[in-house]
């Protein structure tokens, strides 16, 4: 199944570089991924009766509606602009990025360090909620009133979140810190998308890239690092390579976000300079891992 979901993927993709293919026929095999994902995943979720898994195949189902979205708006079918699909998807892996952190980042941590994070129940209830309002809020009514108010109620609970989560002693363990910065860049993107939606910040998508760069890349990238150790079968440790890239795609995340905001003049030479640290961290991890990954796992098990 995984083979054919990959392959169902990449036909998605490869299909609009073939000269002659009917947009729409490529249009459809693309817009076909996402749903079939949901449901092999759904099944398994649904015969084991996890519903604490649940949200995971209804927010690919999401990602499938931005993607419709984000085709109907280029071919010109849909009222909606490809940009809506595109906010609506970064918005779910926003929100993919929030339930997934809360069951791993305190979990990797206390398992490394014998620590006990402080999780409320109040505040993991209010999470969801809050992340889903403000976040729907900024689709419906971007610069708002309610927006500001309920970004700024998302902030707040993320922060109190990170807080219970937090131990210096995870900054000399580069494999946790990637993922409370990373987890700390979605709690400035709703800081920035308050500030944006109450006027306060002029640079227009400021939150977007706090986000996107910011959240996404960071948690990307820590995640990676550390489940590519684990299922090859090595010690959570990483190479000193990777800390290089850890502190290179946080720095490409600073200047996306900051320099609309406070260097405007240097927009063009800021944007190359986050490109290129963005490049350079995952091309780090590239290097470091894919000897790793190429190879079978040092313990002798399967994978």
């Amino acid at each position: 199944p995984l083979a054919a979901l990959f392959l169902l993927w990449l036909a998605g993709r490869l299909g609009f570089l073939v000269p002659g293919l009917p947009v729409g026929l490529v249009v459809v095999v693309d817009l076909l991924f996402l749903p079939v994902l949901a449901l092999t995943l759904a099944w398994p979720i649904i015969k084991a009766k996890q519903l604490n898994n649940a949200p995971f195949p209804i927010m690919l189902l999401a990602l499938a509606a931005a993607n419709a979205l984000v085709h109907g708006g280029a071919l010109g079918c849909t009222a909606a602009s490809a940009s809506t699909g595109l906010h609506l998807a970064a918005y779910v892996v926003v929100m993919m990025m929030v339930v997934m952190s809360g069951r791993v980042i305190p979990s990797f941590t206390d398992n490394k360090l014998h620590t006990q994070a402080r999780r409320w129940k109040a505040i993991e209830w209010l999470v969801p909620l809050a992340t889903l309002a403000a976040l729907l809020a900024a689709l419906i009514a971007p610069a708002s009133p309610i927006t500001a108010l309920l970004a700024a109620i998302a902030a707040a609970v993320h922060l109190i979140r990170l807080a219970g989560w937090y131990t210096a002693r995870f900054w000399p363990v580069p494999l946790l810190w990637i993922l409370h910065l990373g987890y700390a860049w979605v709690a400035l993107g709703f800081a920035l998308l308050a500030l944006s939606a109450a006027g306060m910040v002029e640079a227009a998508g400021a939150s977007l890239h706090a986000f996107t760069t910011g959240g996404i890349g960071v948690l990307t990238l820590g995640m990676m690092a550390r489940v590519s150790l684990g299922h090859t079968g090595r010690l959570l440790e990483s190479a000193p390579a990777m800390t290089l890239a850890f502190i290179a795609i946080n720095l490409a995340a600073l200047i996306r976000v900051a320099v609309p905001l406070f260097l405007p003049a240097a927009y063009t030479q800021g944007m190359m300079a986050a490109g290129l640290l963005w490049m350079a961290a995952f091309g780090l991890f590239i290097v470091v891992y894919a000897p790793m990954l190429l190879r079978p796992r040092v313990d002798g098990k399967p994978g």
